[in-house]
C-alpha cells in the first residue's frame, strides 16, 4: 500500500525570501542568493538533501525602509512547490 507522500509530485522548486541591506538590486539579488547558497549548504539541509544544490533565480527585489528590515528580517525559511502547484500565486 502506497503512502501519501508516494503519490504527491515531486517538489521541483521553492520560493523564499531574504531582507538584505545593498546599494541596487544587483548587489540585494547576489546577496540573497548567497544567503540560500548557504543555507542551503549548512546543517540541517545539509543531511536531509540528497539531490544537488538549488539552482537560484530572483523573481523579485523590492526596496524596504529601515524599520521594516531591522524588524522584520526572515533569515530562513522555504515554501516548496511541486510541477502541480500554481506557481503565479506565490
Amino acid at each position: 500500500m502506497a503512502s501519501d507522500l508516494e503519490n504527491r509530485n515531486p517538489i521541483i522548486g521553492f520560493f523564499t525570501t531574504r531582507f538584505v541591506r545593498a546599494t541596487d538590486e544587483n548587489a540585494a539579488a547576489k546577496k540573497a542568493s548567497l544567503l540560500v547558497d548557504k543555507e542551503w549548504a549548512g546543517l540541517p539541509l545539509k543531511e536531509s538533501n540528497s539531490g544537488t544544490r538549488p539552482r537560484l533565480s530572483v523573481n523579485t527585489v523590492k526596496e524596504i525602509g529601515l524599520v521594516a528590515y531591522l524588524s522584520g528580517r526572515p533569515r530562513k525559511g522555504f515554501t516548496f512547490y511541486t510541477d502541480g502547484d500554481d506557481k503565479s500565486v506565490h
